[in-house]
């Protein structure tokens, strides 16, 4: 697909993100009513467990580079709304409703923060890994670059660690394929 297609698409795609968020808006402010934005918070972290997926399924199942960025970038980038939920975070400060403004800012970012893990997850692109000299768990999102050029970046990746970070990559499950590379990189 050429430069100026991918960005058509992209521009197209955020448009029909935005009509789904209008209408996942209106469905579910009418059928709840409440202080705080729920709407939002919904849309929020489906969306972001929908780029995690889409995100997943381009390191794992080799969905196109340039179909991640349609239907990542575009669909859930025009669907989700950051500037939305800081103005109803705003709203609320400006209400004097601490706890839901606190809810809303703090709580939407954490569950974001997971839906998106949750859709790495489902697509099997997240791994946890731990050092070999102690058991702090480290989170570990192994989202390779399109056109198979995973070893290179793994390679680019070691070398920029400090020799005392290399340790980290002795614990990841990177697979046979990937364990000469970084055994030779860590060397």
């Amino acid at each position: 697909m050429t430069a100026p297609l991918v960005f058509a698409a992209i521009c197209v795609a955020g448009g029909v993100g935005a009509a789904l968020r209008f209408v996942a808006d209106g469905l579910i402010r009418s059928r709840i009513a409440l202080a705080y934005p729920l709407a939002t918070t919904i849309i929020n972290v489906t969306g972001s467990f929908g780029l995690g997926v889409f995100t997943g399924l381009g390191a794992t199942a080799g969905l196109p580079h340039e179909w991640v960025l349609i239907l990542g970038g575009g669909v859930m980038g025009g669907y989700t709304t950051f500037s939305t939920a800081s103005v109803e975070t705003v709203r609320l400060i400006e209400q004097r409703r601490w706890g839901l403004a606190l809810l809303n800012g703090v709580g939407m970012l954490v569950l974001g923060v997971a839906a998106a893990a949750l859709g790495l997850a489902v697509t099997g692109a997240l791994r946890f890994c731990t050092t070999d000299k102690s058991s702090v768990i480290r989170f570990c999102v192994v989202i390779g670059p399109p056109h198979g050029q995973t070893d290179r970046l793994l390679e680019i990746l070691v070398r920029a660690l400090p020799s005392g970070d290399k340790r980290v990559f002795h614990a990841m499950e990177l697979g046979p394929k990937y364990r000469p590379f970084y055994e030779r990189a860590l060397g």
